[in-house]
């Protein structure tokens, strides 16, 4: 990067390697932190393409979430990306869901490292707009067990939409 060239694709798998071993070495961490980490699934980070990040969650094992203020004001046309990752200590495939969402049956999608995309429309107006993004995993126990409706972890972004 420094001298303007593209990665060889030996550098980009060598640096994707690299970043896997980090990744392992702190959620080895992580569950000696939290007691229930060597079960739960974990958040690792969710980014906005705004820039703002949620990438600390509580190790008090009876938090299951994090909210951070962004101060955008965003309007209805917008789109959000969420990049999101995480972890399950014993493998397991994980479920994400973003609310609000205009669909009545919260879409879904699967995977440890991925993207979700956020329209913002017309019912999002408000002062405040919280967007909630949820991950469990495949397993049949959660952090939080509300039955069907349970989860892992819960990243929040708080928001500001107003009209054009």
């Amino acid at each position: 990067m420094a001298h303007s060239r593209d990665l060889l694709p030996f550098e980009e798998e060598l640096l994707s390697g690299i970043a896997g071993e980090i990744r392992n070495r702190v959620t080895i961490y992580m569950s000696s932190q939290d007691p229930t980490g060597d079960y739960f699934a974990r958040i690792d980070s969710v980014t906005d393409s705004l820039g703002n990040c949620i990438d600390s969650f509580p190790q008090d094992p009876m938090e299951h979430g994090v909210s951070l203020r962004t101060g955008a004001v965003l309007h209805p046309g917008d789109t959000i990306t969420f990049r999101c990752r995480g972890t399950d200590p014993p493998g397991r495939d994980l479920t994400w869901w973003v609310i609000p969402s205009r669909d009545t049956d919260h879409p879904s999608y699967t995977g440890r490292d991925l993207d979700i995309v956020w329209r913002v429309s017309t019912t999002d107006v408000a002062a405040r707009r919280d967007v909630h993004i949820y991950m469990k995993s495949s397993g049949p126990y959660h952090r939080v067990n509300a039955g069907e409706s349970g989860f892992d972890y819960c990243a929040t972004f708080i928001y500001t939409v107003l009209p054009r």
